[in-house]
Parts: structure tokens; sequence; C-alpha cells
């Protein structure tokens, strides 16, 4: 499971590094992790907050709650994906990779970490919803868009001055 931010009102900002020409790829991936490391930091937050209990209800209660083991795996997994490059755009994805410590017989492995995330955000048959990540990208996606315009506009007048 990843979240994807979309920043508007870049035209700008786009013309001005196709001016600065070859650079552009890197001004705008410096730009893009440090917005994705704010992004991750907003969700480890939002991770952290998540209510915990180990004891499993087995009562037809939908559970409200994580265990122990599913925060610190959801913790240790959480990371930023390779940046991709595509029809000119650069992309990347805060997300959730690998599998839990929490070993089933369906998922001999571990259960796969973005199942777990998944079924926190959403909600599923035995877990009530509670959208994290949601949480997590409205509570910063303003700052980082400033973030990252002010990065992108500063590389810009290096490469410009320099």
């Amino acid at each position: 499971m990843a979240m994807r931010l979309n920043v508007k009102g870049m035209d700008d900002l786009i013309t001005a590094l196709q001016m600065v020409g070859a650079d552009s790829d890197e001004i705008i991936s410096k730009a893009m992790y440090d917005g994705a490391g704010m992004i991750l930091d907003a969700v480890k937050r939002e991770i952290e907050a998540l209510p915990e209990d180990d004891g499993y209800k087995k009562d037809g209660v939908l559970r409200s709650v994580i265990t122990s083991s599913e925060k610190k795996d959801l913790i240790d997994h959480l990371g930023i994906a390779h940046f991709q490059k595509n029809g000119g755009k650069v992309s990347t994805a805060v997300g959730f990779n690998g599998y839990s410590s929490h070993r089933t017989k369906k998922y001999p492995n571990g259960v796969p970490i973005a199942l777990i995330a998944r079924s926190i955000q959403s909600g599923s048959t035995v877990r009530s919803k509670n959208a994290f990540m949601n949480r997590a990208m409205k509570s910063v996606k303003e700052q980082v868009t400033l973030m990252m315009q002010t990065k992108i506009h500063e590389e810009i007048q290096k490469k410009m001055e320099g």
C-alpha cells in the first residue's frame, strides 16, 4: 500500500526547471526526496498513535486496535520507493514492503505488511477502519508542497547563479 501526493500549481517551477536543463532531474529528485521524507515522518507518527492491544477479541466485535508486533512491523517496513522516471515525470511513493513476523498457514513467510496496512486503513471483516495514511497525508500536504516549491526555487537559483 502506498500513498501518492500530486503537487499542483508548479507550472512556473517546471518552466524554470526547463531553463536549467540537464540538472532539472537532480533538482526535482532532491525536493521529492525531502517531501517524501516529511510524508514518511507523518505516517510514522500516525502509526505510533494507533491504539494498541495484544489480545484478540473473538466475540464478533470489530477490532479497533493493532498488536504491538503489527505496529513494530509497520514502522520497520515503512519506506520511500525508488524514484521512477516515466515520460518526463519523476515519481515515488511512501509505503510498505516486506512481510511481518507473524506467520500463518496462509502466509508461511509472514503476513504481507501492505495487507496489514490496508486492513487498518480501509477496515476488514475483523478490523474497523482507521484511515491513518489519509490523516498523515492531510496533516502535511500543504507543508510538503511549500517545502518542495521552496527547495526547487533555491536549487534553481543556485544553478542559475553558479
